[in-house]
């Protein structure tokens, strides 16, 4: 009869570690990795709902950004610009004695150029070539007073020439590159 209970009490601790080997411990571990899961879905959806929370800020924020930066675009090339740069070419022109003769492209082409959009990444330049008549000190002192300027990006070309018919002075032809929405007025109103 003792045997018998031996027996029985090893068939049953056979029988309760099979079942819990074969049914109990997959289902502790399925459990395991539904826990998990279910704390990482949790940390997602915080995760998502923070986002949430902050996308109309982000919207706000990208709608301000965007309008400043059209606003600075639009002021590269205004007629007040324009006119100011011009007025200040002849200013200097005639405090170095030299004449003026002709700036291009004309301020009808730069408003005209206005009108196409712009690289949103980089900023607006233009090429301006000025022809000046008068001696080559007076224009050297020009050419220094205008490379000083913030609007000033680089030169392209600078031809001097010495007509035929022995006049005192000289053509100058200069061109540069320069950038518009950086002129600021000086001491003297330029």
């Amino acid at each position: 009869m003792k045997q018998r209970y031996i027996i029985a009490a090893i068939t049953f601790i056979a029988i309760t570690a099979a079942w819990f080997f074969l049914l109990a411990a997959p289902e502790f571990h399925k459990k395991r990795i539904l826990t998990a899961e279910i704390a990482d879905s949790a940390g997602k959806l915080n995760e998502l709902r923070r986002i949430m929370l902050e996308i109309p800020d982000y919207y706000r924020i990208q709608q301000e950004l965007l309008s400043e930066k059209h606003l600075l675009i639009s002021k590269l090339y205004s007629r007040k610009d324009l006119i100011r740069l011009f007025d200040e070419f002849a200013h200097k022109a005639q405090l170095n004695r030299l004449e003026l003769v002709e700036i291009s492209p004309s301020i009808e082409e730069l408003l005209e150029l206005n009108e196409t959009i712009p690289d949103e990444n980089s900023p607006r330049t233009l090429d301006i070539t000025l022809k000046l008549r008068g001696t080559l000190s007076s224009a050297g002192r020009f050419i220094a007073a205008i490379e000083h300027q913030n609007f000033y990006r680089g030169l392209n070309h600078c031809r001097i020439t010495n007509p035929v018919e022995k006049r005192p002075f000289s053509d100058v032809s200069y061109s540069f590159r320069a950038v518009l929405g950086t002129i600021k007025r000086t001491a003297d109103g330029y």
